[in-house]
């Protein structure tokens, strides 16, 4: 099963060579059935975190770089890397993982083993045992954060997910697949309902 660590970044350079290393030290642990890969997608960071990739790269051929021409955002730079993941890479999953090691790589091995099982999708949680919220976020941002997610968990009662923000996951090429169906057959109702 191939699988892609989709790290999106902007001004990373004081962490993506720590970060890929702690992510290369992890996929040791991962027993051989997994081909692991690092794919960084950068916003063209002015300190230079593109360049730093691009040495990397050059060195480890399980890391590749996708350079946008300007910072787009996280969901773009996120859209970006899975369909270069699944598309060019002919990854059967992909993990999300942010580049300040904010994520604990030690859980990884965790996320691989359940995708290998079947799992379509594995989400990293902040709202149960393990997990936790930076201390540097102050309360405001607690506060929207615990209470969006209790929305969220209100409405999708029964999904066994308790950390619909997480940006810690990981996503089947088939869930992904699934969801891109539902997204374009939701997308062609609205556009119905704009002619009426």
């Amino acid at each position: 099963m191939k699988i892609v660590v989709t790290i999106p970044t902007y001004n990373e350079k004081e962490n993506i060579e720590d970060t890929i290393n702690a992510l290369q030290k992890i996929f040791q642990k991962i027993p051989n059935n997994s081909n692991m890969s690092i794919l960084v997608t950068d916003g063209n960071s002015p300190d230079g975190t593109g360049e730093i990739v691009k040495s990397i790269s050059e060195k480890e051929a399980n890391v590749s770089l996708i350079m946008e021409k300007g910072k787009r955002g996280l969901g773009a730079a996120y859209k970006d890397a899975m369909d270069f993941a699944f598309d060019q890479m002919n990854a059967d999953a992909i993990i999300t993982f942010d580049a300040d090691l904010s994520h604990d790589p030690e859980v990884l091995p965790k996320f691989v083993e359940k995708i290998e099982k079947g799992a379509k999708y594995v989400c990293g949680t902040r709202y149960r045992r393990g997990g936790g919220i930076p201390e540097e976020w102050g309360v405001h941002r607690k506060l929207i954060s615990f209470l969006g997610n209790l929305f969220i968990r209100i409405l999708y009662i029964g999904s066994g997910c308790s950390d619909f923000t997480s940006g810690y996951k990981a996503i089947s090429k088939k869930f992904m697949k699934k969801l891109a169906e539902k997204l374009a057959g939701i997308r062609a109702i609205l556009l119905q309902l704009q002619q009426i």
